[in-house]
């Protein structure tokens, strides 16, 4: 089982709530693309994107009007996200609840975070969706106690998201059950999120790994559907085999009935 392409899951990561409301469908805060099992990240060539305008990490925009360098849409209608110089709307800090303006993919980096911050609904993910402001980072190395979730490609920058141990207790009432891409582009790792009620095989089309019960995935391209996780403790259901993913560690010889 592998990653979809990374430009897919950076825009449903990025989404994090779409629209300018204070309770965003879930379906559009999808904290991850979900693994497939025929597919592998595939990394851009140097010459398929422009270099971006800006570093979000370094904060270099040098117009006092516009000094806030942001992760946004680039407008190509491809799910593709880049940089940008935008004018500073707010001054929320680290971890501070957070809003953002426009609709859809035009809304992803117009919020009113401080610069080197951005508004995500990931970490957990949460259904209502809730967004805070969290660190943009260059690599894993950039987070403290955290990971870097990937958002562009080319250079790559992310979020700071808090991993969780599959089965294990620090998601509290939460499960660790939503699967996000690593800014290096070849690995993955789980946060926590709120549990559904779908059962294993049940469609979780509308608001992906949220209408799962605990300790799933919502697995398919096509039809998603509820996919239980597992490790030498939590064997599969109805003969199934309990199989890696690709690129991601789960304790305990884990990985995703198949």
């Amino acid at each position: 089982m592998g990653f979809r392409p990374v430009s897919r899951w950076a825009l449903l990561a990025a989404l994090a709530g779409c629209g300018n409301t204070t309770t965003p469908t879930p379906a559009k805060d999808m904290a991850m693309m979900q693994a497939q099992p025929d597919m592998t990240m595939q990394q851009p060539q140097p010459d398929m994107a422009m270099p971006p305008p800006c570093d979000p990490v370094k904060q270099d925009c040098m117009n006092a009007g516009m000094p806030k360098c942001a992760i946004v849409d680039d407008g190509s209608g491809m799910g593709t996200l880049t940089t940008q110089c935008l004018a500073e709307t707010g001054m929320k800090m680290l971890n501070d609840t957070c809003t953002r303006t426009g609709m859809g993919a035009m809304s992803i980096g117009m919020d009113d975070c401080a610069k080197g911050l951005f508004c995500s609904g990931n970490g957990p993910l949460l259904n209502p969706v809730v967004r805070h402001c969290k660190q943009i980072c260059g690599k894993d190395g950039d987070c403290t106690n955290s990971k870097c979730l990937g958002l562009t490609q080319i250079p790559p920058y992310g979020i700071c998201i808090a991993p969780c141990t599959v089965f294990g207790t620090d998601c509290g009432s939460n499960t660790c059950a939503s699967l996000l891409p690593d800014v290096d582009g070849m690995t993955g790792f789980f946060q926590c999120r709120m549990a559904g009620g779908g059962a294993v095989g049940a469609s979780c089309m509308a608001n992906g790994d949220l209408d799962c019960a605990a300790n799933m995935i919502c697995t398919g391209q096509m039809n998603p559907v509820c996919t239980q996780l597992c490790d030498a403790s939590h064997t599969c259901p109805n003969g199934k085999t309990c199989k890696p993913i690709m690129g991601v560690t789960i304790p305990n010889n884990g990985g995703i009935c198949q």
